[in-house]
Parts: C-alpha cells; sequence; structure tokens
C-alpha cells in the first residue's frame, strides 16, 4: 500500500494520477475529503481524512502502508500570518509523519524537497525543508530524498505567475542583475523520478537526487 501525503498539493496530484494508471490504488492523506473528491478520482483511490500537523489522525492512515510518498510541504511565503506554517507543516508534520511510520512498520518514504536546499536562518523555508531532511535521514526508516527545481507544467504556480507578471508589466525584472540562473523541471518528469524511485528501492534507498 502506497500513502501520498499533500495528494491535492500540485505534484501530489500528479504523483496521484500516475499511480492509478500505473494500477494503483493510492491512499491519499487529504485534510478535506469532498474537496478532495473533486480533485482526484474517488473511486480509484482511498481517502484518509487527517494532517500531518496532527499526530493522531496519522495512526490510521499509516496502517498497512509498506512506502509514503510524502509531498505535503508549505511553499508559499507565510510570513504575515502569526503562526509559523513553514516549522509547523515542514518540521513538526514530517517529524509526526516519520514517528507514526516507524510505529507503524513503513518500510520507507520517498520525500520531496528542493533543489539548494541547506542550513538557514531559524523559522525560515530553507530551514524547515533543511531539518525534513535531517530527521528523515536519521528516523531510521529507509528513505529516498528528491530535490526538484522550480516545476512547470499547467497551473504551476510559479511559472503562471511569471507569466502573468510579464504579461501586464512595462518590463520584466532581472532577478539577481541577470546573473541568477534556474533551470525549471516539468512535473511529470518529477513524477516519473519518483515512480523509478518507488520501482527500485535497493538502488535508491539511501540517496538524494537533484
Amino acid at each position: 500500500m502506497i500513502l501520498v501525503t499533500g495528494a491535492t498539493g500540485y505534484i501530489g496530484r500528479h504523483v496521484v494520477n500516475r499511480l492509478i494508471a500505473q494500477g494503483e490504488r493510492p491512499r491519499c492523506l487529504v485534510r478535506d475529503p469532498n474537496r478532495a473528491a473533486k480533485l482526484l478520482p474517488a473511486d480509484k483511490v482511498d481517502f484518509v481524512h487527517g494532517d500531518t500537523t496532527q499526530p493522531s489522525l496519522l495512526k490510521a492512515a499509516v496502517q498497512g502502508v509498506d512506502t509514503i510518498i510524502h509531498t505535503a510541504f508549505i511553499t508559499d511565503d507565510h510570513k504575515a500570518l502569526s503562526r509559523n506554517y513553514y516549522e509547523e507543516t515542514n518540521v513538526h508534520g514530517t517529524s509526526n509523519l516519520i514517528a507514526a511510520a516507524k510505529d507503524a512498520d513503513v518500510q520507507r518514504i520517498i520525500e520531496l524537497s528542493g533543489l539548494g536546499t541547506r542550513p538557514d536562518k531559524p523559522g525560515t523555508y530553507m530551514e524547515g525543508r533543511y531539518l525534513a531532511e535531517k530527521m528523515l535521514i536519521d528516523g531510521g526508516l529507509d528513505w529516498t530524498i528528491i530535490r526538484p527545481s522550480v516545476l512547470f507544467g499547467k497551473d504551476a504556480s510559479f511559472i503562471k505567475g511569471l507569466v502573468d507578471l510579464l504579461r501586464v508589466a512595462p518590463v520584466a525584472p532581472l532577478i539577481g542583475g541577470g546573473k541568477t540562473q534556474f533551470q525549471p523541471i516539468y512535473v511529470e518528469d518529477v513524477v516519473t523520478v519518483i515512480l523509478k524511485v518507488l520501482e527500485d528501492p535497493t538502488r535508491t534507498n539511501g540517496q538524494i537526487y537533484t
């Protein structure tokens, strides 16, 4: 049994749909099953109500699961809010998931991280990603970490926002004075990597892919 966290998120939806296409019936951890049923084919998945920030709800979610694909991370800027969602979801949520997985004898976790993950100031997005990786590496389970670059594809938020800006802005800003470079990656290519990792646990265990 495969559990997908963040199943209604951008990359999570693509992962779930590809798993279905390969004949799997994934279990999807979702906060709102009614909303999830509008985004995913409810007759081809098993929804389980829960949230990585609520340990009491994770016990049922991980029962009978052998592999978790962990995509439930906050990537938006929530600095204006009173709560630190980066730490709450990305750090504590991952810690809760690892603990629940160990209790349920889950074999491995495949974690979606981000390119350039490194230690940073406490409470920042990058620090949260770094701590989430470190906890998984030290957590005692089989693990694989995937660090994709900026995703592009239909409705990808970053690229869509950039395109919308270019359509209305009189000039296009040059990030980093035009010297900053990054290589976006197609979301389906990332999903292909995830599935390759899923199919070959022996070779991919303990590896970080960028």
